[in-house]
């Protein structure tokens, strides 16, 4: 059986005392391998007893055709029990993110008609050095396998889960459509940390649920690595609430201003806005309620207005989603750098002679103010310095005529317009 030295096979136990090998053959390829031109390997297997006899033909069995992995990279077959003397194989075709499966009885028979496709919508790479973008994991009863891997969106990764039946190779979950159901809303890899989409684990739960553990990072200002996370999801059910987006923007008076789209609710809650100073403690400031059960895409958004009262130069904020049975997930974590932050209030309105503004900044810088009329005409226009700390500023109203007035206070492209009604 022509293996080549870089192809790593598999092996598990048969479960009576022989195990099951899977390996890449290059028997078909007149180079073995080792031509110039790269040519797709086979997956074959054999069933060794508990004397070192093969159980199946001589040379092993087929599995699969051109398997498409990285030519000098582990390639990602993976053989599990099937619990009758057989196995069922897993393998990816890195290329075109599709993960296979197939089915062997003890006798070396293949049970399903043809290669089953779980997806077609894990990441493709063609990166010869990074391992499998999926995992799998026997259920706690036996006779199902839990398969997690990660789906590539614009400007982000999701994790996609499914639970597969090992007699039929479909889905138990009910999707039968191999986009899996989403574990983790989103998340970020750290390149400076050597943190990858690839950079994660699953385990079963002991019932019917799947646990997903990854290395997740945040852009640091110190350049600090990420840190573990991991989220849990009954393949019964899918999750109460599937994000599609979560951003951070500067607001009105530079404040922050996250907006987060769902695209389905299902006995959704509220959403627990948190806050953290360091990116690992965080607290809770407040909540939004949620739909509560939808089909159809909800946008949310909600300004933190209490940074007035912060040092801090960096905060880092999440979504915490809680259903009405108590359960919650979290959003990935994003970080806000602080800009000043300006506290605008009109001191008293009417007015007669002066209209003063009073302006709380967080540091230092200018401004320029501008009063116009219903119609749009400046009739009156001031600027100058703003210090760290209460600011008065000041613009006449004696020679104006009476009626309402807009004005359009300009500081760091931050712009409050306040009405006032001269007397």
């Amino acid at each position: 059986m022509p293996v080549t030295n870089y192809c790593k096979g598999s092996l598990i136990s048969d479960g009576q005392g022989g195990a099951i090998v899977s390996w890449n053959d290059y028997r078909n390829d007149p180079e073995n391998g080792l031509g110039e031109e790269f040519i797709y390997p086979e997956i074959y297997a054999q069933r060794i007893d508990a004397n070192g006899d093969v159980l199946w033909n001589t040379s092993g069995i087929k599995i699969s055709n051109a398997v498409k992995h990285e030519a000098n990279g582990d390639p990602a077959i993976n053989i599990y029990d099937d619990n009758s003397g057989g196995a069922v194989f897993l393998w990816d075709d890195k290329l075109n993110g599709i993960i296979y499966t197939q089915r062997v009885n003890s006798t070396g028979d293949l049970i399903y008609d043809e290669d089953k496709i779980l997806t077609d919508e894990m990441v493709s790479d063609d990166n010869l050095t990074r391992d499998s973008y999926f995992r799998a994991i026997p259920g706690a009863n036996g006779d199902n396998l839990l398969v997690a891997w990660v789906k590539e969106l614009p400007e982000k990764f999701v994790f996609r889960v499914d639970n597969i039946d090992i007699g039929s190779g479909n889905s138990i979950a009910g999707l039968g459509d191999g986009s899996g159901i989403r574990l983790a809303d989103e998340f970020e890899f750290s390149e400076h940390a050597g943190i990858m989409p690839c950079s994660f684990s699953v385990a079963n739960n002991g019932a019917s649920g799947i646990i997903v553990t990854w290395l997740g990072g945040v852009a640091y200002p110190d350049n600090r690595d990420g840190y573990v996370y991991a989220n849990m999801l009954s393949l019964n059910s899918t999750l109460p609430v599937e994000f599609t987006d979560f951003s951070i923007k500067k607001g009105n008076n530079g404040y922050p201003l996250l907006k987060w789209i769902t695209a389905q609710e299902t006995n959704s809650s509220y959403f627990g806005i948190e806050r953290s100073m360091d990116g690992v403690n965080f607290i809770g400031i407040g909540k939004v309620a949620a739909a509560g059960n939808s089909s159809i895409e909800q946008s949310y958004e909600y300004t933190d207005a209490s940074l007035d009262v912060l040092k801090s130069q960096v905060v880092y904020y999440r979504i915490k989603q809680t259903d009405l049975d108590g359960k919650y997930i979290y959003t990935k974590t994003l970080s806000y750098k602080i800009y000043p932050v300006f506290k605008v209030t009109l001191a008293e309105n009417p007015v007669r002679e002066t209209a003063t503004l009073y302006v709380v900044s967080h540091a230092a810088t200018q401004y320029q103010l501008y009063v116009t009329d219903l119609n749009g005409r400046i009739v009156a226009s001031n600027k100058g310095d703003i210090t760290k700390g209460i600011n008065n500023i000041t613009i006449p109203f004696s020679r104006m005529a009476k009626g309402m007035y807009l004005m359009n206070l300009n500081i760091q492209g931050n712009n409050t317009i306040i009405k006032v009604i001269k007397n």
